[in-house]
């Protein structure tokens, strides 16, 4: 399962770079304050906007991350896990009414 890992990797480097982008945010946002090219209220303001917009391209990386990994397994010709179980009740349905197809004869 190397691909799987790799590919949760790349996703915790993206919301890792986008949550250190946050805190450099924040701490921009509080310097500019502080040297008075912000009020407060401005300050917290352009914070929450600019914190909205980056929780945006979270969620537009991680979708991203889920299509390519949705391609990557696909292109692999992997089965799922769902499709997986789905086969083994099958198996197991059609064993059944083997054995019980035998016992009748």
């Amino acid at each position: 399962m190397k691909i799987g890992e790799n590919m949760k990797k790349l996703m915790l480097v993206g919301i890792g770079a986008a949550a250190l982008t946050e805190e450099k945010l924040e701490n921009v946002i509080h310097d500019l304050t502080r040297k008075g090219e912000f009020t407060e209220e401005e300050g917290k303001k352009a914070f929450e906007e600019l914190r909205g917009k980056l929780k945006e391209s979270k969620g537009d990386l991680r979708k991203m991350v889920e299509n390519v990994t949705e391609k990557v397994i696909s292109g692999m010709n992997l089965v799922r896990r769902e499709e997986l179980e789905a086969l083994e009740k099958r198996i197991a349905a059609l064993e059944a009414s083997d054995i019980d197809s035998r016992k009748e004869d």
